[in-house]
């Protein structure tokens, strides 16, 4: 008994039904299974789709994150004889970012990039520059340079 038999057999038991398809497992035959370029080149576009979005989606993710944490606020302030006090850090000296005049590109800290006009503060052992807000949050915690860690305690 051939498929096509089967299906006539299937579909003479139910005469409401004139769509009805019977199947079974042992009808389809994968020895004549192939792959093409026709067949394949859908599958291949939806991967590298997924992939994409999924690196997109996993840099959005990173980015929310170092920004979130850069601008949030310290729950749990530090003891005053790890950090610098208040006074001391406002008397590093604040100075507007210029591109022509700076090295530096970018806070280290929260790694953002300098803006031209924005406020950084060039630690004064050292002269790395940081965002004003983000080095005044690390001073309050520590009182050394975030990179090559030169003191800044008198």
């Amino acid at each position: 008994m051939t498929f096509n038999d089967k299906n006539k057999m299937a579909t003479s038991q139910h005469p409401n039904h004139p769509f009805h398809f019977h199947f079974h497992y042992t009808n389809f035959d994968d020895n004549n299974f192939k792959l093409t370029r026709q067949s394949l080149l859908p599958v291949l576009c939806l991967l590298l789709l997924l992939l994409t979005l999924f690196f997109l989606y996993s840099r959005w993710v990173r980015h929310r994150h170092r920004h979130r944490n850069a601008t949030a606020p310290n729950h749990h302030p530090p003891s005053s004889s790890v950090g610098l006090d208040k006074s001391t850090i406002n008397s590093i000296p604040t100075r507007a970012h210029r591109r022509a005049r700076d090295t530096e590109a970018q806070c280290l800290i929260c790694l953002d990039d300098f803006v031209d006009g924005e406020a950084v503060k060039a630690l004064p052992p050292c002269a790395h520059a940081y965002h004003a807000e983000c080095v005044d949050r690390w001073l309050v915690a520590r009182s050394s340079c975030p990179v090559c860690r030169a003191s800044l305690s008198v």
